[in-house]
């Protein structure tokens, strides 16, 4: 059997290993520069795509860790305020309801004095 290569081939053998070189014409060897150097650029297009992307994420995931973060410290800083707030408001209430008086709903004076002077001391 004997193997056939095209006309514009040369075989050169390197101590039992063939080499093949394929002689090209201009035209192929532009479309092969060519093509060469649209591979480069779309790899570089590419590699500049998954860098913007990893950003992309690393910032999403730094917006998220930023928000919510400052909604914990917002809550770790206002609690003691709002646990005043509510002590407060569950004190004041049955001694509002229990300190009207007639059916007009007017407060005593003495009563309001009272629950500001409470306030003023927490």
């Amino acid at each position: 059997m004997q193997v056939r290569f095209p006309p514009v081939t040369q075989i050169i053998e390197f101590s039992g290993y063939f080499c093949y070189i394929i002689l090209v014409d201009p035209e192929t060897k532009q479309m092969l520069a060519e093509s060469l150097e649209l591979a480069r650029e779309n790899n570089k297009l590419l590699r500049s795509l998954h860098r913007s992307q990893r950003w992309s994420l690393i910032a999403t995931i730094l917006r998220w860790v930023v928000i919510v973060g400052i909604s914990v410290g917002a809550f770790y800083f206002v609690e003691p305020y709002l646990k005043n707030l509510l002590n407060i408001y569950t004190n004041t209430i049955p001694e509002l309801q229990g300190k009207k008086s007639g059916t007009s709903g007017n407060f005593d004076l003495k009563s309001v004095q009272d629950l500001l002077n409470q306030f003023n001391q927490k």
